[in-house]
């Protein structure tokens, strides 16, 4: 058995590892779905939406209005005085109290009787505002809830509308699609056990919005997706692929599926159950829980936004693959170019020349029909070359330059030669000028799907409504007979072409000669023909240049871009380009400063009149303003010091504060310190007595009989004996003795009794000289007799607290506070620093006016600095700033004025800012001068490129302008050319004769080969197709998933009927059977954001 590999099974398993290698790299990219993610709205909460309706059109699932929240109800006026509204109404009980109070009743009126009339009055009246309150209150819960669903439903309303702008947009982003979901599968997956919460089945959605903003949701006529990738990953879920195929071939067999209608999808979520999993269950929308073990599946569709899905092309792929493994299936050249290297001796390339509407160009010996119905240039005449020789071309150039018109000339010649055309790319909306290009003869044979789902299928149900009336209708004799006809035309306006361009060219050749511009050789007949044909393109150029050296283009590829760069950098501020030398902002005052200096100005002469009238303190002159504001600072300090030390202080205090800080009191300060030195002891017994108390109600005296009895117990243990037994009176007081809270019974309690009477003798002697020297300084005196210890030292204690503030204040701030004082000032006499914190915050004041003297100095000098500098400017902007300062010494400056300097300021900044970009363009002015550009010259200098697309002077054409008209004022000069624009004139017609005579021609050729090479099947596949449409209605019966399997079926079957498409890389996949050589020509446009050529 003969078992030899041919080339065209190399070239086969070579595509087949090529498929492979696309369909890893989907997979690689294309994130397994576990749960949902963003925004979703179910259909179950859908339903009940406010301003939603539900549809039985079978093209649409839904529509939803565009609501607006309601403005909350005002309550009537009596009653705004006695309601409050936060999270709801709310009656104002204080209000409301008011309403209660009593009016004064006179004496001699009888009291009870007026108060209770009034009483019921009031009363009456706070029924009556009870009563409209309840009124309101209903009437704001109704509207609470009425606002409540509006938003619920603007909320809705909103998403779908971002979510329609990005469908009509090609997504909704990087990669994104909005779908619908049926049957949600929840289940910890058994094998990963991973939490699973996705719809089982998806469907790509529809959306259209009309004028008055209502929105229709429905599902696009596409094939829906089985969602089980992540299932398929599952070991223990072995069966799971063949339940993915027998689901997919159920939902393929023309099922229509209802977002509000479960019945339309249940039997596929049964049989998912029933097969996939023995503990699976069907839940309700009500009943659904997070996923567990036992796989459950809810019966609701939920609307949502995912990464975009390859699902179908990872169908088309397997597909193709199986095309591959039929040995009679032979591939088309175009695929084939991919994976070999091709026969360069059936790739030689032959030379041509191409006939169209402009006539004949080329050299070739082959002549090839043009059927460009569409001007057209060199550039499509070079690719139309290289298709005939190659299997691809590559058409660069950025937008703007013609490729869509291009693309549509180029669909009229291929159909025009019988072939099959696709055009396609990544987004849909790129391609909506590719059809309105096409002639109208021709759009009938173009079939565009890039509208709305309905609209797509309008237009491909009337396409195919002509295609089978004008394929059964057609009289193929008579179409003949037109294009024979149509072709003699042609041949007729060639021939009257032909011979005007001989004219031309003798007209040429007599008056004009060989010239070489910018190092180009020029023929007389090309400079003819660029001066005439290009004059509607480049007569907006109006200097009149000569080919003489000095008007070559003064500018080189980079300087031309830096120009108009420039330029658009200048763009309204062009009309300061003359002003010359502008004042630099780094020189003027800020506009803080010069509102700063007119308030000064303003405040000067009350400034000098409040300093004037200072007569406690003298300002040194050697001041300098950095001292006073040292000082200004340390006073803060200190004012903020003393306020805290003199809170509330007792009158004393200011007293003592004063004294303290007088030196006529240092004497008197010394001893109070060191008596405070003296205390310390006290203060530490004190301590003791608080642990350890002693209670002695009575004085004791020294050598006194009390302390004769005091000092017998701390010999024998008792106070009295048989000898010295004591008065009754003396017995009595020692019995009130308590140490500790008891009676002292032993000697070392009796040595506590004596410790705390010769402690108090020398408390008494101490505050004798304390009270002494209190008196001196104006603190509160102690009274000692009759008084514990503890008494006294707690009220010794206070007041040192008091006094040490005073002294802690002196301590930390007068030796600084004289220092400081002394920079600034001469010494005062009279000045109270000390007692009345009002004096320093006066001090401050008086410190901060001297600090305005300053700064006024400062602006004054920096103003005139200013005005001298100005004098050296005299153009508009600078006279401008002039202007609004030369009043500011005689009147202050509005806010307006202000405003209007600092945005001068700015102006001055961004002109200073463009000066490069300036000298620029002057220079650019200065060289276009040197030449006959004159007003050109003037131009740039006088008109801005402010918001155009490009230089309204230097547009993108301003080189092949330049060119031309040197070459018009060349003709011009040498002869009249009023007998060769005739010639031009009457060729012009021709050319439009024959752009219909091509377009005309391309339709009936096209109609011919769709009736010729129209099989039986491809006639029968259309009746089916109009049949089936016809049946399937509105989508509402019985049949109509049938008619819609019908019609699916058929539209593939038909598709060879379809000369040419229009659609992007999604729809080629959803609406395109998996075949190889359906088209001999694949047009992609924007390739280079083309997912499908990266």
């Amino acid at each position: 058995m003969n078992c030899e590999i041919t080339p065209n099974d190399i070239a086969k398993n070579k595509l087949i590892q090529l498929l492979d290698y696309v369909s890893h790299q989907t997979r690689d990219t294309q994130k397994v779905q576990y749960e949902i993610s963003g925004n979703r709205f179910y259909s179950h909460n859908l339903q009940n939406l406010r301003g939603l309706t539900i549809l039985n059109d079978h093209d649409w699932w839904f529509q939803i209005e565009r609501l607006q929240v309601q403005a909350m109800p005002k309550p009537i006026e009596r009653l705004v005085s006695y309601i409050h509204i936060e999270t709801e109404p709310k009656l104002n009980f204080l209000s409301l109290n008011k309403v209660l109070y009593f009016k004064r009743v006179h004496p001699a009126q009888s009291l009870c009787y007026t108060v209770t009339s009034d009483l019921i009055l009031k009363i009456k009246e706070i029924q009556e505002i009870f009563q409209e309150f309840e009124i309101y209150r209903k009437s704001w819960k109704t509207w609470k809830q009425d606002n409540e669903e509006i938003k619920d439903s603007i909320l809705v309303y909103d998403k779908l509308f971002s979510w329609n702008t990005a469908i009509h947009l090609g997504g909704t982003g990087d990669g994104e699609e909005i779908v619908a979901g049926f049957g949600l599968v929840d289940w910890v997956l058994p094998t990963s056990q991973k939490a699973y919460s996705y719809p089982l089945i998806t469907l790509p959605l529809e959306m259209e919005i009309e004028k008055d903003g209502l929105i229709r949701v429905g599902a696009k006529d596409t094939r829906a997706n089985i969602e089980m990738d992540a299932l398929l990953s599952e070991e223990n879920l072995a069966t799971s692929g063949q339940v993915k195929l027998a689901l997919k071939e159920s939902l393929d067999n023309g099922r229509s599926l209802q977002l509000f209608a479960s019945e339309t999808y249940s039997d596929l979520i049964e049989a998912f159950v029933a097969n996939i999993f023995s503990r699976g269950s069907i839940v309700e929308a009500e009943n659904r829980a997070i996923p567990s073990k036992n796989l459950a599946v809810t019966l609701t569709s939920v609307l949502f936004s995912r990464p975009k899905q390859n699902s179908i092309l990872s169908d088309d792929i397997k597909l193709l693959k199986m095309n591959f493994n039929d040995p009679h299936v032979i591939i088309p050249e175009q695929p084939l170019s991919l994976v070999t290297e091709l026969n360069q001796s059936s790739r030689e390339k032959e030379s041509y020349r191409f006939r169209g509407r402009s006539g004949t160009e080329g050299f070739g010996s082959k002549v090839e029909e043009l059927y460009f119905p569409l001007p057209y240039n060199k550039e499509q005449i070079t690719i139309v070359q290289n298709l005939l020789t190659s299997s691809g071309v590559v058409v660069q150039g950025p937008p703007g330059t013609g490729k869509t018109h291009s693309i549509a000339n180029i669909i009229c010649h291929y159909l025009a030669n019988g072939k099959k055309v696709l055009v396609t790319a990544q987004q849909a909306h790129v391609l909506k000028t590719v059809h309105e290009k096409i002639p109208d003869e021709l759009k009938p044979l173009v079939v565009s799907r890039i509208g709305s789902s309905k609209e797509s299928k309008n237009q491909l149900e009337s396409s195919i409504d002509l295609i089978v009336q004008k394929i059964t209708q057609m009289n193929v004799s008579e179409v003949r007979g037109t294009i024979d006809k149509l072709k003699k035309q042609i041949e007729d306006n060639h021939h009257e072409m032909a011979l005007i361009d001989r004219e031309i060219y003798n007209f040429a050749e007599k008056h004009y000669q060989n010239i070489e511009i910018d190092g180009n050789k020029k023929l007389p007949m090309d400079i003819v023909k660029t001066v005439l044909e290009e004059k509607a393109s480049y007569s907006w150029f109006k200097d009149q240049l000569t080919l003489e050296g000095k008007d070559q283009f003064p500018f080189s590829h980079i300087e031309l871009m830096q120009l108009r760069d420039s330029r658009k950098k200048v763009a309204e501020n062009l009309k300061y380009i003359h002003d010359g030398l502008l004042p630099h902002p780094d020189y003027l005052l800020d506009s803080m400063s010069l509102k700063k200096l007119s308030d000064f100005l303003e405040e000067k002469d009350q400034i000098e009149d409040f300093l004037s009238k200072n007569n406690l303190h003298t300002f040194k002159e050697n001041a300098s303003e950095s001292d006073i504001h040292q000082l200004v600072s340390w006073l803060r300090i200190y004012f903020d010091a003393l306020n805290l030390a003199l809170h509330h202080a007792e009158a004393w205090i200011f007293c003592y504060f004063k004294k303290i800080n007088a030196e006529d009191y240092a004497m008197e300060l010394e001893i109070y310190t060191n008596l405070l030195q003296e205390v310390q002891p006290f203060i530490e017994y004190r301590k003791t007595l608080l642990s350890d108390p002693i209670d002695l109600n009575f004085d004791v005296q020294p050598n006194s009989k009390e302390y004769e009895a005091i000092q017998r117990a701390v010999d024998t243990g008792k106070p009295f004996n048989w000898y010295h037994f004591g008065t009754t009176e003396l017995q009595n007081q020692f019995k009130s003795i308590k140490v500790s809270g008891k009676y002292p019974d032993t000697v070392v309690e009796w040595q506590k009794v004596q410790e705390y009477v010769d402690k108090k003798q020398i408390l008494h002697v101490f505050m004798s000289k304390w009270n002494s020297i209190a008196a001196q300084l104006d603190v509160p005196l102690i009274e000692v007799n009759g008084r514990s210890i503890d008494a006294i030292l707690k009220e010794f204690m206070q007041l040192i607290s008091k006094t040490q503030k005073c002294l802690d204040l002196k301590n930390t701030y007068l030796n600084v506070f004289n220092l400081n004082y002394s920079k600034v000032f001469e010494r005062t006499k009279n000045f109270d620093f000390y007692s009345s914190p009002q004096n320093i915050n006066n001090l401050i004041e008086l410190l901060g006016q001297k600090i305005k003297i300053f700064n006024l100095e400062v602006y004054q000098k920096q103003y005139v600095d200013q005005k001298i500098y100005l004098t050296q400017f005299g153009n508009a902007i600078s006279n401008q700033v002039k202007r609004s300062i030369a009043h500011i010494e005689t009147k202050s400056l509005f806010e307006n004025e202000l405003i209007e300097y600092a945005n001068l300021l700015k102006q001055l900044t961004q002109l200073k800012d463009l000066e490069e970009d300036f000298n620029r363009v002057k220079a650019a002015s200065i060289k276009l001068n040197q030449t006959n550009a004159l007003m050109l010259s003037r131009d740039i200098l006088e008109k801005p490129y402010i918001q155009e697309i490009e230089d309204p002077v230097l547009p993108n054409n301003l080189l092949k302008a330049w060119e031309w008209s040197r070459l018009e004022n060349y003709i011009t000069v040498i002869s009249h050319t009023a007998k060769i624009e005739n010639l031009y004139e009457r060729r012009r017609i021709y050319e439009t004769n024959l752009s219909k005579n091509y377009a005309q021609l391309s339709a009936n050729k096209t109609w011919l080969a769709l009736k010729e090479n129209a099989s039986e099947k491809i006639l029968v596949a259309l009746q089916r197709y109009k049949i089936a449409v016809q049946h399937y209605g509105k989508g509402t019966g019985k049949n109509a998933p049938r008619y819609r399997k019908d019609a699916q079926v058929a539209l593939k079957e038909a598709t060879a009927a379809i000369p040419c498409w229009v659609m992007s890389h999604h729809q080629v996949s959803e609406s395109m059977p998996a075949e190889l050589g359906l088209f001999d020509l694949v047009i992609v446009d924007e390739a280079s954001q083309s997912s499908i050529v990266h």
